[in-house]
């Protein structure tokens, strides 16, 4: 009988950013590139290093997720965008501009308003074009 030798220490925190991989939870299509928040210091359960994940029960084995940064980029707003504040919109890009942002793995990008430093959120896709891909997210 051979010993299972212990995955070396994951380094993963409480706030870090991941997503699964290679295991049967990343290929249902309800968790397929989610971006998931780590919310618990690793721990071992019987021989492997798990974490909690917000909106996940129960713990899950860091081998089977990687630590996840978005990938910054730039795109261009092809139709005003408006964001909610308080009951009352805003308009946060207009049509036109060129900006920078956030591109996550399931696709949606994130950015500060020009308009309003300090302000981000989600750009509608319909609104953008990502520069450099030439398609309509």
């Amino acid at each position: 009988m051979s010993k299972r030798t212990k995955p070396k220490p994951s380094g993963l925190k409480p706030g870090n950013q991941v997503v699964m991989h290679s295991c049967y939870e990343a290929r249902k299509e309800k968790y397929a590139g989610k971006v998931w928040t780590v919310d618990s210091e690793p721990w071992d359960l019987c021989g492997s290093e798990v974490v909690r994940l917000k909106g996940y029960n129960g713990g899950f084995a860091t081998e089977f997720l990687k630590k996840w940064e978005p990938k910054p980029c730039e795109f261009e707003v092809i139709k005003d965008v408006y964001w909610d504040d308080w009951g009352h919109l805003r308009k946060v890009f207009r049509k036109g501009d060129v900006c920078k942002g956030k591109l996550w793995p399931d696709g949606h990008v994130s950015a500060e308003s020009p308009y309003y430093p300090g302000i981000s959120d989600s750009v509608e896709s319909e609104c953008i074009v990502i520069l450099g891909e030439g398609s309509q997210l």
